[in-house]
């Protein structure tokens, strides 16, 4: 856990690799890891990320740092037994340890910390591995292999970063042929990761991986929109949307809350792919509340800003301290938070 060097274009490629895939696995409640940069590093790392069912589960830390006291290869064979299972508030926990010199299991922190870095690069390799052997046979049934290999691993997240790395990579070489084949990889991997998801929740992963606002807002008008879906005994159809508003809502803020608690816990409290990752969501509440306001009308709407309105308290809170006038914009931006961003 050394001190960073300044940002390069690698390391930010980097850390939208990392928000892309907290925001996928945490809209995939199915699977429940994410990764770690240690504190003021650049190094990869690993760690896992409980979803809500299991967030009170008990802290794996304690045991871990007690293993890394000990000496030995204990330390090693556990973190491969609970690999999956180590939490966000364990991850926090760690990084002020490793941070502080002055603790008193300081060292067993480190060594904490390296036992997780290895182990994920020992996956991140596998993960290439297997991205490999998929780009190689592209030309059979690559939906069924990827299938197949989705049942089969601990956790699809390293295969997710060294894919989105690779897109990165693709993009920037102009390799036409190389991209379109991973483009394709990751579009089956996250329609099946949706498949694991609730409807809305699956909704949300598509609309925050898609950049045309216009798809978007298609999107959410088809999936908001009331049809009939039965008709009454007296003839008057019965109407009901496939995510209705009331489900929409709530699901955002759960959303906002899960992935800024992983980011922090990732990347710290003052790293601005938090704040980055909150107003990408953000963006998609926005919209959402105008086809809401369309299709509902304005009660509807001002409920659906107003439930959504603590979720983005901390990032308007954000922005507010960080422009230009933010002496003199305070209020506009808590005006601007009572509609969900606008």
């Amino acid at each position: 856990f050394k001190l960073a060097p300044p940002p390069t274009p690698a390391m930010a490629s980097r850390r939208r690799c990392h928000t892309w895939c907290v925001v996928a696995l945490a809209l995939c409640g199915s699977f429940s890891t994410t990764w770690l940069s240690p504190p003021r590093s650049s190094c990869i790392s690993r760690a896992a990320v409980e979803d809500t069912a299991t967030a009170g589960a008990e802290s794996l830390l304690p045991e871990l740092l007690e293993l890394a006291a000990d000496g030995g290869s204990a330390l090693e064979e556990r973190l491969e037994e609970v690999f999956a299972q180590v939490s966000p508030d364990d991850l926090a926990s760690l990084r002020m340890k490793v941070a502080d010199p002055e603790a008193a299991d300081h060292l067993a922190a480190q060594r904490v910390g390296e036992a997780i870095r290895v182990a994920m690069t020992r996956r991140l390799s596998d993960a290439k591995n297997v991205l490999e052997e998929l780009i190689q046979e592209a030309d059979g049934d690559v939906n069924l292999k990827i299938r197949k290999m989705l049942k089969s691993v601990e956790s699809p997240l390293p295969i997710l970063m060294v894919l989105q790395l690779n897109i990165g990579e693709a993009q920037a070489s102009a390799d036409g042929e190389r991209l379109q084949v991973l483009m394709h990889i990751s579009t089956v991997m996250q329609e099946e990761l949706e498949k694991k998801s609730s409807r809305v929740r699956g909704m949300l992963n598509k609309l925050l991986r898609i950049e045309d606002e216009n798809i978007r807002n298609n999107i959410l008008r088809d999936q908001l929109t009331p049809v009939e879906v039965a008709g009454a005994p007296g003839g008057t159809p019965l109407m009901a949307a496939q995510v209705p508003p009331d489900r929409l809502a709530p699901a955002l803020a759960s959303l906002v809350s899960e992935v800024d608690r992983q980011m922090v816990a990732v990347l710290g409290p003052d790293d601005e792919g938090r704040y980055e990752t909150m107003d990408r969501i953000r963006q998609v509440a926005k919209q959402a509340r105008l086809i809401i306001g369309e299709v509902y009308g304005q009660g509807l709407m001002d409920t659906f800003s107003a439930d959504l309105t603590p979720a983005f308290h901390t990032l308007m809170s954000y922005k507010a301290r960080n422009r230009p006038d933010a002496g003199d914009a305070a209020g506009e931006d808590a005006a601007e938070a009572e509609t969900a961003g606008d």
